[in-house]
């Protein structure tokens, strides 16, 4: 049993290191520098690289072709998906009363805060300090804006997060 678990352990230690062997070659004057037998281990060894690695590149091939045949039907699969998700994006809109122009309204309007606080970023101390009530109207402006139908809409959920945690 000793033994079984030893072979184990030094097969799972060596054979990475064998997997992840590279092709030596060797210079013209080593290669001269070889016995008869040591050329002939040499190109056995070469050949058998080549057989690996050949083998490796058609195992590549048959799993490019099987693998692109699965994202084909992935692909085919998800048209229903996307079409179901568009169905359910559109009631949710309609239920909500967002039409395409509030939708350029609401990124116009997230683009205007973050215009904004961008610039409160920008100032130092003191000028942050004198334009505090700028501040502070913008602040109850967001709030306003965001307690309405436009704070609803879900694609725009992770833009008002970010922008509640930017003004907080």
């Amino acid at each position: 049993m000793k033994r079984i678990i030893l072979l184990s352990l030094i097969a799972l230690l060596v054979l990475p290191v064998l997997v992840q062997a590279r092709v030596t070659y060797l210079s013209e004057e080593e290669y001269k520098d070889l016995k008869k037998k040591e050329r002939l281990v040499y190109w056995e060894n070469l050949e058998n690289d080549l057989a690996e690695l050949q083998q490796r590149k058609a195992d590549a091939i048959a799993n490019q072709e099987k693998y692109s045949a699965t994202i084909e039907e992935l692909n085919a699969k998800m048209v229903p998906v996307k079409t179901e998700y568009d169905k359910v994006h559109a009631e949710i809109l309609a239920f909500l009363g967002i039409t395409e122009a509030d939708f350029a309204s609401i990124m116009k309007k997230i683009k205007y805060f973050n215009g904004e606080i961008t610039n409160w970023d920008e100032l130092t101390d003191k000028e942050l300090w004198n334009t505090k009530k700028a501040v502070r109207a913008l602040v109850v402006e967001y709030n306003d804006y965001r307690g309405t139908k436009y704070g609803k809409v879900p694609d725009f959920r992770k833009d008002f997060s970010d922008l509640d945690n930017r003004i907080i």
